[in-house]
């Protein structure tokens, strides 16, 4: 099975490098890109060619909005500040931040 390629966007470092090690320790995924900050052009963001993109606590509801009307292929999850839940991919779900729930979102 094809691993799927996942873009972190406003991720924390440590927080970027546990989700890395939990994707490549669960091997259904990999870390093809990471960004400081959220580029919500419709241009930038097919040029990502991502299968989910999980975006950090800095950014907005409003980003992740038109992240997915953009991308409506793409599983966006989205992390609040206080990182108890993991928001997404469906614009109103939402379940405790946890490595199974992470894994489970993610695979197809």
């Amino acid at each position: 099975m094809p691993r799927l390629r996942v873009v972190l966007m406003m991720v924390p470092r440590l927080l970027a490098d546990m989700i890395r090690c939990v994707l490549a320790s669960a091997d259904i995924a990999s870390v093809v890109g990471e960004y400081t900050r959220v580029d919500t052009r419709a241009e930038y963001l097919s040029s990502l060619d991502a299968d989910a993109i999980i975006l950090g606590p800095a950014a907005t509801e409003t980003d992740a909005t038109t992240i997915r009307m953009a991308l409506p292929h793409v599983r966006v999850l989205s992390l609040p500040h206080d990182l108890r839940s993991l928001c997404g991919p469906g614009e109103h779900e939402r379940r405790p931040f946890t490595v199974r729930n992470l894994i489970a979102v993610l695979q197809p």
